[in-house]
């Protein structure tokens, strides 16, 4: 038979495991929240890169077609430079997407950028 000083020892070890182990595991869903993000900010930015020079061909404005395609993915267009004209153009897109869930003193924003052009 246990003292009484020792009962209970194995449910105050179990509770302690099971906080760590959600510990990890939350952590580990704001991660791969994060990479999604990331993902997400890449394509985004090359999709508005490859909306942009398909404007700049059809004569539109490249940037804003770049800043719409941005702006309907959920990101914001930080960075657009074309250069080149007509049918030779190359457009740099650059686009901001909220980093989530957020943390104090963490990141809250990704930027990422991509380049389209024509052959």
């Amino acid at each position: 038979m246990r003292a009484r000083s020792e009962r209970g020892g194995g449910a105050v070890l179990t509770i302690g495991v099971a906080l760590v182990l959600f510990s990890v595991a939350a952590a580990a869903v704001v991660v791969v929240g994060w990479f999604g993000n990331i993902r997400h900010a890449e394509q985004v930015a090359e999709l508005a890169a490859l909306a942009g020079v398909s404007a700049a061909v059809r004569g539109d404005d490249p940037c804003g077609a770049a800043r719409a395609a941005a702006a309907h993915n959920g990101a914001e267009l930080s960075h657009c430079q074309v250069r080149g004209r007509d049918a030779d153009v190359v457009l740099d897109a650059g686009v901001t997407v909220a980093l989530e869930p957020a943390f104090l003193g963490a990141p809250s924003t990704v930027e990422r950028r991509a380049t389209a052009g024509t052959m």
